[in-house]
Parts: structure tokens; C-alpha cells; sequence
């Protein structure tokens, strides 16, 4: 099933997430880049998040891939913090779950 998300070029994230709660689809995996999970952290539409980082350090600026892209806040008490946080070992990766906290 192909759902239409929006009337723009990218999709509407509130839209899509909306019809998928009417189709009682409680969970999904989101795997992508960096801007669309920051484009989902602003929309307050993640409720948990499992973030896989290897041990590598690559550099390259703006055009380096990194795990979340957004504007950001302005003062650091504003900041989008993790709680109930688990951090496991998967051979040299590091895995970080946790339940993101929405400052008002």
C-alpha cells in the first residue's frame, strides 16, 4: 500500500504518521539519513531512539552523513534530552537507546 503524504515535494511527516495510527500501526523502524530523523525529532514524532555509531571518524564537513540534522535551539536548557538511556556493545559498534524528553 502506497500512502500519499502530502500535496508537496517531500512528505508531510505529521500526515504520513497520522495515517498510519488510522490503520492501527503503532510502530514503525524509521532508517534514514540525518534530516529526516531530525525533520521527525522537530515534529515531536519519535518516541524512542536507537542510534548504531561505529568507530570511525571521517570528517568532511556540511557534506559528511550525520544521525540528526536540524536547526537546533538557541540555549542548551532547550535541548531534546534522552531518558531511561541503554547503552550496549555490538562487537566495535556502540549502541545508544533512549526516550526522547520534549522541552514545553
Amino acid at each position: 500500500t502506497v500512502l500519499t503524504c502530502g500535496d508537496g515535494p517531500q512528505v508531510d511527516l505529521t500526515l504520513a504518521m497520522r495515517q498510519l495510527g488510522e490503520r492501527e500501526i503503532g510502530s514503525i523502524l524509521l532508517e534514514g539519513g540525518g534530516k529526516l530523523s531530525g525533520a521527525m525529532l522537530e515534529r515531536r514524532l519519535l518516541d524512542k531512539l536507537v542510534l548504531m555509531f561505529a568507530p570511525k571518524i571521517i570528517g568532511g564537513g556540511q557534506a559528511a552523513p550525520m544521525n540528526i540534522t536540524f536547526e537546533g535551539f538557541a540555549k542548551m536548557d532547550e535541548a531534546i534530552t534522552l531518558d531511561r538511556l541503554k547503552v550496549e556493545q555490538f562487537g566495535p559498534d556502540v549502541c545508544l537507546t533512549g526516550y526522547p524528553v520534549f522541552k514545553s
